[in-house]
């Protein structure tokens, strides 16, 4: 039985699905989900855990090439918006940050490999997170 880590199975599985460039959401309470991708829903009661516990965890395994906020999130949260960009800003890399509205952040759920929905009832609290490539990959020639 693994002890230490990420061990909540069906993230991890999630997770170690990905390839460069697929995409997954981090979610709020309720956001409404799409019934085509599937959904690991880690949510215990109200802002338990938060996008951003679930984010600062899922970043020590996943590394991001680009990420999606709502503008709304900003106006709405901004405490939030903040620890949200510093987390996504102080993991491996610098990632692409890009700003839609709310309303193109829900179109964009479907062409994710899955969503982990969390119980964080903070409004707009959704992150749409793009996998990078690992620096192991070579090329023989540029």
């Amino acid at each position: 039985m693994l002890e230490t880590g990420l061990i909540n199975r069906p993230m991890s599985d999630l997770l170690m699905s990905l390839g460069h460039t697929d995409c997954i959401a981090i979610a709020d309470a309720g956001l409404p989900l799409p019934v085509d991708v599937p959904v690991v829903d880690v949510s215990l009661k109200v802002n338990m855990p938060t996008m951003t516990d679930v984010l600062e965890e899922v970043l020590q395994y996943f590394l991001c090439e680009r990420y999606l906020l709502a503008a709304e999130l900003e106006r709405a949260n901004p405490s939030i918006y903040r620890q949200t960009t510093d987390l996504l800003q102080m993991s491996l890399g610098t990632p692409e940050r890009e700003i839609i509205s709310h309303e193109d952040l829900k179109r964009k759920l479907g062409s994710c490999k899955g969503i982990i929905r969390t119980g964080d009832f903070h409004a707009y609290s959704n992150v749409l997170l793009y996998a990078g490539s690992s620096s192991r990959f070579t090329r023989e020639c540029m």
